[in-house]
């Protein structure tokens, strides 16, 4: 990973990733060919995983995420986030994602969730545990967090428009995709 890029890997095994992770960043040469962060290669240098990553781990820490990230040392290489859906503060998704954005001009930043929603706010790509992309569609939709769901109309919108906000929609490869063209028609 470079400085600059925020990936996000969606898989159900969050849990057993995070561990490989850790296996990774203190003993990379033991567990992969090639590790590098921002150019420094894992292994060759007095790599110490702790000192040049900061790890975001809500269950490790007992602490949410939010208040993890905004105690985020300064001087990280990478920030690692490993978070479950369960553990996912929808309020503070837009605190978190300008966050991430910040981290990003300093290092690089791996998000692992099984969280659309954590993946959609933060990565510039996603990736299934295999390395697969999975694909987003760009463009403007618009999602009724009160009742859940997607507006498919704008003649729909009957309340304050606080109760809006802007979602991407992750599609897999395989999955068809809704035409939302004449939405704002």
């Amino acid at each position: 990973m470079d400085k600059g890029e925020c990936l996000g890997i969606y898989t159900e095994n969050v849990n057993f990733l995070i561990k490989n992770f850790f296996k990774i960043i203190t003993e990379p040469s033991k567990y992969a060919e090639r590790v590098t962060v921002n150019d420094i290669v894992a292994g060759s240098s007095s790599w110490i995983g702790r000192s040049f990553t900061h790890v975001a781990v809500p269950e490790m820490w007992n602490k949410k995420l939010h208040k993890i990230l905004e105690d985020k040392p300064k001087r990280k290489h990478l920030t690692f986030i490993g978070i479950n859906s369960c553990d996912v503060e929808k309020e503070y998704l837009s605190e978190i994602s300008d966050l991430v954005y910040k981290f990003k001009n300093e290092g690089a930043v791996l998000i692992v969730s099984d969280s659309c929603d954590i993946l959609e706010a933060c990565s510039d790509k996603i990736t299934d545990e295999n390395g697969n992309e999975i694909y987003s569609e760009k463009g403007i939709f618009l999602y009724d967090i009160k009742n859940n769901n997607f507006i498919e109309s704008l003649e729909n919108i009957k309340t304050n428009y606080c109760d809006v906000r802007v979602k991407k929609v992750i599609l897999n490869k395989n999955s068809d995709k809704k035409d939302l063209g004449d939405l704002f028609d």
